[in-house]
């Protein structure tokens, strides 16, 4: 099911950010940043495609702020969890018998 395979796309893209967050990577966190942007535009997760593309103007400064790209992950963390929670929530009440 299509919105099984996009929860588990979330799921697996929270858990990059996390570990990209760790190393720092500006040019990787960019790309990843706009890999998740283009998948939240197509759901209108305007929360994750601004917090997205904070990370990507950040990432491609000329003078890295790491404490701003830091945060700016975290919120597109934070908004990718508030969407795993609804996808959840909607697979659980799409699945209940009527």
């Amino acid at each position: 099911m299509l919105l099984d395979e996009a929860h588990q796309n979330y799921i697996d893209d929270l858990t990059e950010l996390g570990k990209q967050r760790k190393w720092l990577s500006a040019p990787t966190l960019s790309r990843l940043a706009h890999r998740i942007k283009g998948g939240a535009r197509i759901l209108q997760a305007q929360g994750i495609v601004d917090a997205c593309s904070q990370v990507e103007r950040l990432c491609d400064a000329a003078i890295l702020d790491k404490a701003a790209i830091i945060a700016a992950v975290m919120q597109i963390e934070h908004e990718l969890e508030l969407l795993i929670a609804e996808v959840a929530a909607f697979r659980e009440s799409s699945s209940a018998p009527a």
